[in-house]
């Protein structure tokens, strides 16, 4: 309970095991104890998210983790991080007007 190195770690052995229930209780008392990197409580908690799919809140998470980072070497990670989950995220195809009209002549 008390050695806060402990709890990023344990966490993202949880997140590996699959164990995101507990996990969740994990990071949320995390949050409560003193003393402990924020940053890196919330770069867990990204992780976990990217996990559970939820995306756009891993990346939210990944900026709060940003906040409290005070390493530029650690920044960088986080950013990397951000970046390799935003390319996750597929953008809708749109067909444009001329390809629907291409489309529509070729039928014909």
């Amino acid at each position: 309970m008390d050695f806060q190195k402990v709890y990023p770690k344990y966490i993202l052995v949880l997140i590996w095991n699959e164990d995101y229930e507990e996990a969740q209780k994990l990071i949320d008392f995390a949050f409560t104890v003193k003393g402990l990197n924020k940053a890196e409580v919330w770069l867990r908690q990204g992780q976990l998210f990217e996990n559970l799919q939820a995306l756009k809140k891993a990346i939210k998470a990944l900026k709060k983790a940003k906040l409290f980072s005070c390493n530029d070497d650690f920044t960088w990670f986080i950013d990397s991080e951000a970046s390799r989950i935003k390319n996750k995220i597929k953008p809708k195809k749109k067909t444009s007007s001329k390809r629907k009209k291409n489309k529509k002549k070729k039928k014909k």
